[in-house]
């Protein structure tokens, strides 16, 4: 019948696959991401659509699409399964769906009851993540945005790293005033704020910066992992100053209770 063929029209096509897409889950940025289901299969997908405004901005795209398949065959980096054109200035890029979500949604809910994650998924998770980056490391790349909400867990409660729409190849050298206000100015908008290094608060000149943000990050990670938040989160929530807090690492409060 017309009807049922109307009904099984593909909202997108890749050269092997037909998708459904079924529903917005989240959006940010220029991008939203949409459950899609591929009609043969019925398997779920993240797809992630990017609406460029113009054409100079399809290198970030393909950069992250490079560096998914670069990275995606590690066990707790999320692997991209296909991606499609649809139009001039569209991409969608499908990744495995997992129901799970975020760390940061489940710290977020662990936290108003604080009830605190088993010591060995903590070990699990931070070992599984820095896993990851050690590979990333080893190809001279640093993810720069290591936080909660780029941790996905699959369906077995694994870590999987996300969204390398800010990793970069080190080192970068900061030569002048110039290049630190470029470099502060690039981390302002590609890094949170409470798991942001030090250096990438300053830029000073005559420095480099290297994979080592990545180190600081981590670090803010795990103690997310033990206590829900960054330990620059508190210091946001008092209404102080993270880029004063973080250089001086020493005045980091650890709660007596923990995992």
């Amino acid at each position: 019948s017309p009807m049922g063929c109307l009904l099984s029209q593909p909202d997108i096509e890749t050269s092997t696959r037909r998708f459904k897409v079924k529903k917005l889950i989240a959006t940010g940025g220029f991008a939203e991401v949409h459950l899609a289901e591929d009609m043969d299969s019925g398997e779920k997908f993240a797809m992630k659509k990017i609406k460029l405004v113009e054409e100079s901005e399809m290198d970030k795209v393909k950069w992250e699409i490079d560096m998914h398949l670069k990275f995606g065959s590690h066990v707790n980096v999320v692997p991209l399964s296909c991606d499609a054109r649809p139009e001039e200035l569209e991409f969608c890029l499908f990744f495995p769906f997992y129901s799970n979500g975020s760390v940061a949604t489940l710290l977020e809910k662990n936290r108003s009851t604080t009830k605190y994650l088993p010591q060995s998924e903590v070990l699990e998770w931070i070992g599984g993540i820095a896993s990851a980056i050690k590979l990333i490391h080893s190809q001279s790349y640093a993810h720069r945005d290591l936080k909660p909400h780029n941790v996905l867990l699959d369906d077995e409660r694994k870590p999987m790293l996300t969204d390398f729409g800010s990793s970069v190849l080190m080192p970068i050298h900061i030569g002048n005033a110039r290049d630190s206000q470029l470099r502060r100015d690039d981390a302002a908008e590609m890094c949170s704020m409470p798991y942001r290094a030090p250096e990438l608060f300053t830029c000073d000149i005559d420095s480099d910066l290297t994979v080592a943000v990545d180190i600081w990050s981590l670090g803010c990670l795990f103690y997310s992992f033990c206590f829900f938040i960054s330990p620059f989160d508190l210091v946001y929530e008092k209404g102080n100053s993270i880029a004063l807090a973080v250089q001086s690492p020493h005045t980091i409060q650890y709660p007596s209770e923990g995992p």
